[in-house]
């Protein structure tokens, strides 16, 4: 799986029903075989499936009650909802989310063992996220996960912040002023 980026246009166009009517509804379980995948441990504790997993960074300013609403808005399109300490855990039944808040950032994992509904619970996250954020960037980066939730966008995000540091400012042309 690629890195995938979903825009806010993709997501208000579609919004919360109808991601889950045209991306999740109409999904039947399929074979959890993929060439050349590794077998990974579902983040629900699930039995030894092949899963396909991407992660996000959103920034939000009301990230905490952002996804308190999210929690609530998203009960009826899942077969069970709980949270931890410090996660909120959604089970769309072929796809499964974990979202956790910081202040002023939602960390996201999705997992599913097809792509097509991975996209499709991406795409349902965001776009409730969406309806409830307080300055949601327009595009969202979706990068492949892997085994542990989380640890992937934040090593990328790390990364990009490294980058900005070693590099100073963006590299515009005033810059020599």
């Amino acid at each position: 799986m690629s890195d995938f980026t979903l825009t806010i246009g993709d997501v208000t166009r579609l919004g919360v029903q109808g991601a889950f009517h045209t991306l999740l509804l109409p999904i039947e379980t399929k074979s959890a075989r993929r060439i050349g995948r590794a077998p990974q441990t579902s983040i629900f504790r699930s039995s030894m499936i092949m899963t396909i997993a991407g992660s996000a960074c959103v920034e939000i300013a009301n990230a905490k009650e952002a996804i308190e609403l999210v929690f609530d808005l998203l009960e009826k399109f899942c077969a069970s909802r709980s949270r931890d300490q410090t996660d909120y855990l959604f089970n769309f039944d072929f796809a499964q989310a974990r979202v956790r808040p910081q202040d002023g950032v939602l960390w996201l994992h999705v997992e599913s063992t097809d792509i097509q509904t991975c996209h499709g619970a991406k795409i349902l996250l965001q776009a409730a996220i969406a309806e409830v954020a307080i300055g949601m960037p327009e595009r969202v980066l979706w990068i492949e996960a892997r085994d542990t939730p989380f640890e992937t966008i934040i090593e990328h995000k790390a990364a990009k912040n490294n980058e900005h540091a070693v590099g100073g400012r963006d590299g515009t042309a005033d810059d020599s002023k």
